[in-house]
């Protein structure tokens, strides 16, 4: 019933346009109205409506037919026509129609249809217009002629039509597939709007010949018996015509909803009559509107017979990307009707799983048929397989032999996968010179990989003289043909400057157009300038999307580079055991610096459970990769015995091994146990040797090494300015260390002109870094005014975060202000904590301070015999003033019963050594004559030098 109420609409719809016409004032005049009324009361004037019917053709289009008035009306309907089937057509597909329903143009816009429309139907649809008005001016008078020009008028329009359609699928401007006359009629092609509107034209002889056979009709009924016609006769002319065009549009659309309505295949009777009739390309048109395989296959096979074997193959080419199972299928007809580039293409389906399912074996065999049938493709692709050992047994002789055969019958890749074999020397003696004749071959044949693969071998000098700047143009050619690997290979070439200027920026162009050509190793070094900021801006957040685009194409670099992100969060909240997780993968593709990185979390439970062993395993395995840093970690596993048996001699030996790779800082820890005698026999002059190479490759603290041995005279003659020199190399790498020996240099002026200031800014810097040492140096600076403003509160403030961070001379230096009040508040308690804490750290200073306070009983309890035991300690590391201290007890008999000849030579040099209170007890003793022979003056002067130093007892 919805059928037949929208057929009525059309009936309605018509009629009600028709009935319209008849009345519109001017249009028909007086003595056609008066024919039209004579004629219905049974008159005989139809050569009168003739000639009137003529009379309002040319009302509508003028008298000179030849005339630019004539071809414009002609043309504005002719538009007209065309859009509005448009409209009802393309247009509306989705409502139901089927207008190209799966051709690769799809739909048209209304630009396009203004333009075809243009091309096509306004002098078409003129020729059309000019051929039915001299048909309307020579009408037969018999109905059954009149019939037959009705024929021939719509047989002439198709003719002028089709022939304005092939002309357009002939020019330049050609707009897709022009489609078979066939595939016009069934509006499978988009030319069937531009087709069917010309007919348009015909209107005119239906109309005449009509409204002839309805006057006819009508004036042999005599309605004039029961109707006015004489007063009224375009009034029942409009509602015979009405009801005459409302039936015949009712019963017609009916018969044509019965042709087209879809059954459950997704045809129509019209569909199958029409392939019946043109079969060949209307047959794939037919066949894409259903899903039923066996209706599909029965309309595609009916359309591959014969002469339209070569129509599925070139169908099946157009529409496999968007549809790849009717692809397949017209493969499969065309193959079975004997077609090799059929058989090919169907290898090729079987072998990606595209519109079939995946299967390597029956690709082998649709390969095989191609390849026997005479298709190059069908070898290449066969052979392909055949090497890998997919859908065959693995065969490098067979593969070599349809390579050969491919490349013979002028197949460039073919030719490519030869020179692949060739090069490798698989199925064939192994022949460089020969694959780079392959690949010149193959790549002047467009197969642009083979560019690619030559422009390596040239990079590399594999086969052929080494030439970076000719495999630079290579990979030039590749990449301008569409080649990912050919731009990714450019790109590292302009990175590297190798064999062209190095360019960071052009390199990130070519790595991008890699990345988006599918290359992932492009994607990943991408990723890496953007990282680094290397010929485009820094944008860690764009470099993370590369590495994770590259890690996801299965690049080891890529993967390795996101965990690093992720472990950091760089760019990101951090995720340590998705870090873990990528640093796994990367490392089971053998990635030595991911192999490292996993074992660093496993060493410090970063992501992961902490496993030292597990950590000592792919360290190990890192460095049998080839990995530097891995070889490095292992070594530091076994100095140190974290995961593995403590074994200096076995870390001495990958220390070596990681340092001939080069890596700097295993160098500076082979260095120092080659100082320290430890795992090897110590040995400084190759310790200044494997210092050199560290500070030479980067590491700071082989600088620093380097510069205390040269300062101190080890393995070298003592050299300050050399001295010096490392030291500024080290601290400009970072090395803390090598800042504050620097700084102590030039607050000495050895090596370098004195400099407090500068010395000061060294130790702030190396205090900055958390440098205990240059805290306190620092802290030192601000108590004498070395550089900066005297301020004992500042560096009381600098000694305390010395000492908190765990430096014994900062805690000494720290009790020694709370023991004088300077910068803090004095507090003797405090500072023999301080003492202790220093002197038990190895501070020898702090072992004499707390010795005084005990001697005394300040700060702590009085008690001679410990006091006796600090300055002993400190008397031992050579601190000058508890030496004296030591003879000044037991010359006051509070020692061990010491004499004063026994003590003179410990005074004497206590004092050489600028300790004053040596210098009082010594010059006491020349005063007394006291185990050397009285001299005054000798007395007098060792008194001055005592007071100089500021021991107040010998000012008195």
């Amino acid at each position: 019933m919805t059928q037949v109420g929208a057929n009525w609409h059309w009936a309605i719809g018509l009629a009600g346009s028709v009935a319209g016409l008849t009345l519109l004032p001017g249009l028909l005049s007086k003595y056609l109205k008066e024919d039209v009324a004579l004629w219905l009361m049974g008159a005989q004037t139809e050569e009168n409506w003739t000639r009137g019917f003529i009379s309002l053709f040319d009302t509508v289009f003028g008298r000179r037919h030849l005339s630019l008035r004539c071809f414009f009306m002609s043309a504005a309907v002719s538009m007209s026509s065309v859009l509005l089937l448009w409209l009802l057509i393309d247009n509306g597909a989705s409502g139901g129609h089927r207008l190209v329903p799966y051709d690769r143009n799809g739909g048209l816009d209304l630009s396009s249809v203004l333009l075809l429309g243009l091309s096509i139907n306004v002098a078409a649809d003129y020729l059309s217009l000019l051929e039915t008005r001299f048909l309307l001016g020579h009408m037969p008078r018999n109905a059954l002629a009149q019939a037959g020009v009705l024929v021939l008028d719509i047989a002439l329009s198709a003719a002028i039509v089709w022939l304005a359609i092939y002309v357009f699928i002939q020019s330049p401007l050609r707009h897709g597939e022009g489609g078979s006359f066939g595939e016009i009629i069934g509006v499978f092609s988009i030319y069937s709007v531009f087709f069917y509107s010309t007919f348009l034209t015909s209107v005119w002889s239906w109309a005449y010949i009509v409204s002839t056979w309805l006057m006819r009709l009508l004036s042999r009924l005599r309605l004039s018996r029961w109707l006015d016609v004489e007063s009224q006769p375009m009034t029942i002319l409009m509602l015979l015509l009405a009801g005459c065009v409302a039936s015949v549009t009712f019963l017609g659309s009916l018969a044509a909803a019965a042709a087209l309505s879809r059954d459950g295949s997704g045809v129509t009777l019209a569909d199958r009559a029409l392939c019946s009739l043109f079969e060949g390309r209307v047959c794939l048109d037919v066949a894409a509107l259903t899903r039923v395989e066996k209706l599909q296959i029965e309309m595609m096979a009916r359309a591959c017979r014969e002469e339209a074997v070569e129509v599925c193959v070139t169908r099946a080419e157009m529409v496999w990307r968007h549809d790849a199972t009717l692809s397949a299928n017209l493969s499969k007809v065309a193959c079975d009707a004997g077609n090799a580039k059929a058989c090919a293409a169907l290898g090729y389906f079987h072998s990606e799983g595209l519109g079939v399912i995946t299967d390597p074996v029956r690709a082998v065999e649709y390969y095989r048929k191609g390849c026997d049938g005479g298709n190059a493709t069908g070898c290449a692709n066969l052979a392909a397989l055949v090497a890998e050992g997919r859908g065959s047994t693995r065969d490098p002789v067979e593969a070599a032999r349809l390579y050969r055969l491919g490349c013979e019958r002028g197949e460039a890749e073919a030719c490519n996968g030869l020179a692949i074999l060739m090069q490798n020397g698989k199925g064939m003696p192994k022949d460089a010179a020969g694959a780079v004749r392959l690949y010149r071959q193959a790549c002047a044949g467009k197969a642009y990989d083979a560019c690619t693969n030559l422009g390596s071998l040239l990079e590399h000098g594999e086969g052929v003289p080494r030439d970076p700047g000719e495999a630079a143009g290579w990979y030039r050619r590749a990449c301008d043909g569409g080649d990912a690997t050919g731009c990714n290979g450019l790109g590292f070439l302009f990175d590297t400057g190798t064999g062209v200027a190095e360019d960071p920026g052009m390199a990130a162009q070519l790595y991008r157009k890699a990345c988006d050509g599918g290359e992932m190793s492009g994607c990943t070094n991408l990723g890496i300038l953007l990282d680094n900021g290397r010929g485009v801006a820094r944008d860690q957040a764009e470099a993370l999307l590369h590495y994770r685009q590259g890690c996801e194409g299965n690049v080891p670099t890529a993967c390795t580079n996101l965990g690093y992100f992720l472990q950091n969060g760089t760019a990101g909240a951090a995720d340590p055991s998705e870090a873990a997780r990528l640093y796994r993968r990367a490392c089971d593709a053998d990635e030595p610096v991911a192999c490292s990185n996993l074992g660093l979390q496993y060493r410090n439970g970063d992501g992961v459970g902490a496993d030292p062993a597990q950590a000592a395993r792919l360290f190990r395995r890192s460095c049998d990769a080839g990995g530097a840093v891995g070889c490095f970690q292992l070594a530091k596993s076994y100095a140190d015995g974290t995961g593995v048996p403590q074994d200096p001699g076995n870390a001495a030996r990958i220390y070596r091994l990681a340092c001939d790779m080069g890596d700097a800082g295993s160098c500076t820890n082979l260095g120092l146990m080659a100082e320290q005698g430890t795992g090897i026999a110590p040995d400084p002059d190759e310790a200044l040797l494997l210092y050199g190479m560290g500070c030479d490759g980067g590491d700071g603290t082989g600088c620093g090494n380097l510069g205390f041995l040269i300062a101190n005279g080890i393995g070298a003659p003592a050299d300050p300015v050399r001295a010096a020199l490392q030291f500024r190399r080290g601290c400009d790498l970072g090395n803390l260390r090598s800042c504050n020996e620097l700084a102590i240099l030039h607050e000495t002026g050895r090596g370098v002109a004195a400099d407090p200031k500068m010395a000061a800014d060294l130790y702030r810097r190396a205090c900055d870094g958390g440098h205990l040492e240059g805290c306190n140096n620092l802290g030192r600076a601000y108590l004498r005014g070395g550089g900066v403003e005297r301020d004992a509160r500042k560096a009381a403030q600098l000694l305390r975060r010395a000492c908190e961070g765990g430096s014994a001379q900062g805690c000494g230096d720290l009790g020694f202000l709370h023991h004088t009040g300077n910068g803090v508040t004095e507090d003797l308690v405090e500072a023999a904590r301080l003492y202790r804490d220093s002197c038990g750290h190895g501070f020898a200073l702090s072992c004499n301070n707390l010795g005084t306070l005990y001697f005394a009983g300040e700060g702590v309890g009085q008690d001679i015999d410990e006091a006796q035991r600090l300055f002993q300690a400190a008397c031992d590391r050579d601190i000058a003033q508890a030496c004296a201290a030591l003879a000044f007890m037991r010359l006051s008999g509070l020692g061990h019963g010491l004499d004063a000849i026994e003590v003179i030579p410990t005074l004497r040099r206590t004092c050489d050594a600028g300790a004053p209170n040596g210098c009082f007890v010594l010059a006491g003793l020349y005063e007394r004559g006291d185990g050397v022979e009285r001299d005054q003056s000798e007395a007098d002067r060792l008194y001055r030098l005592s007071c100089d130093g500021g021991f107040e007892a010998a000012c008195r």
